[in-house]
């Protein structure tokens, strides 16, 4: 099969009838590459487009839009993808030129990897070919990844005659599904307030949580401002919840272990402000527009802060970052 005839999109006006889209890993994982996919779905507006990756999260973007389908890359149709050692990470990664054939019928597979390829140049452009093309960034390259992607595919498409698109515009997750109704309901009674606050203590990585003590201070000082708020906590965190439930909330909060994805982004989508760690959901959070206050340790800034609405606070550990200097960032964006 020929994959690239198709790509003249300014003068034959053709487009692919299937495109594959594949990101693995997680939550974060996928949104720093959602500019991408955003893009993706902008240049090839006829084509129905599949995500492979974790599917729970890939619903995110099908219910926005953005992709016409999620699936597991589990399944066994995508075996030829992780055979041919796709997979995350520095160990052992494939050059940039990597094709393999594609999992099943598809005009197009596009792939968002990160890692530097062993001996390699980590910056060099994807080559098309009969299968998957590869846009593959290095996380120890000093800019963030979210743009690194939007980059090469941008490079990728504007080469075969497609438009320029802005970043900004393609970053947003758009809403779907009824999400921000059920993030009301999520919410509980603090979404009433004048102003409604999303904090999220958690992080899949210990080193990356701030401590769970100055959350709950922050919360604290948050409700004397009257803010209402919600208190999420994912699968990721389960250590925390004995903690939580061992305290008192203030007035108008509400703690919500695991909440459906599509929920929770509704809560974001309305929120006037978003605090949490180096997280997918602090990604997700920037995606759906909030205001955020994300805590970094200085060797994960560079490559994953997310774009957006963001302050960024960091230090060697995150243990560092004091509960006034988060203080000022979260009430110096309340008041804006």
């Amino acid at each position: 099969m020929s994959f690239f005839p198709f790509l003249l999109l300014d003068t034959a006006g053709l487009f692919p009838s299937r495109a594959v889209l594949v990101r693995l890993g997680g939550l974060g994982d996928l949104l720093v590459a959602l500019p991408s996919i955003g893009l993706v779905r902008r240049a090839l507006p006829g084509s129905r487009l599949v995500l492979v990756g974790r599917r729970d999260y890939g619903l995110l973007l099908e219910r926005a839009g953005l992709v016409d389908e999620a699936v597991s890359a589990d399944g066994r149709s995508w075996a030829p993808l992780l055979a041919a050692g796709l997979a995350e990470g520095p160990a052992s990664p494939p050059s940039p030129e990597v094709v393999v054939p594609a999992p099943g019928p598809a005009d197009l597979v596009l792939g968002w990897f990160h890692g530097a390829p062993g001996g390699e140049e980590p910056d060099r452009e994807p080559s098309p070919g009969p299968g998957l093309v590869v846009f593959r960034c290095d996380p120890r390259e000093p800019r963030p990844l979210v743009r690194a992607f939007f980059e090469k595919t941008e490079r990728f498409f504007r080469g075969r005659g497609a438009p320029a698109y802005p970043f900004e515009e393609c970053a947003r997750l758009p809403a779907g599904g009824g999400t921000e109704s059920r993030g009301r309901a999520l919410a509980g009674p603090g979404e009433g307030r004048a102003r409604f606050a999303v904090v999220h203590p958690g992080s899949g990585g210990r080193s990356k949580r701030w401590p769970l003590d100055r959350f709950l201070a922050v919360v604290s000082r948050l409700a004397e401002g009257g803010f209402g708020g919600l208190l999420a906590t994912g699968e990721a965190e389960a250590g925390l919840e004995e903690d939580i439930r061992e305290r008192t909330l203030p007035e108008g909060w509400t703690w919500r272990p695991n909440p459906p994805l599509a929920d929770l982004a509704g809560c974001l989508a309305t929120a006037d402000l978003y605090l949490g760690n180096d997280s997918g959901v602090t990604h997700l959070a920037a995606a759906c527009g909030a205001p955020v206050v994300a805590l970094f340790r200085d060797e994960f800034k560079d490559a994953w802060r997310p774009e957006g609405d963001v302050r960024v606070l960091s230090a060697p550990d995150v243990a560092e970052i004091s509960v006034p200097a988060v203080l000022e960032a979260v009430f110096s964006r309340a008041h804006r």
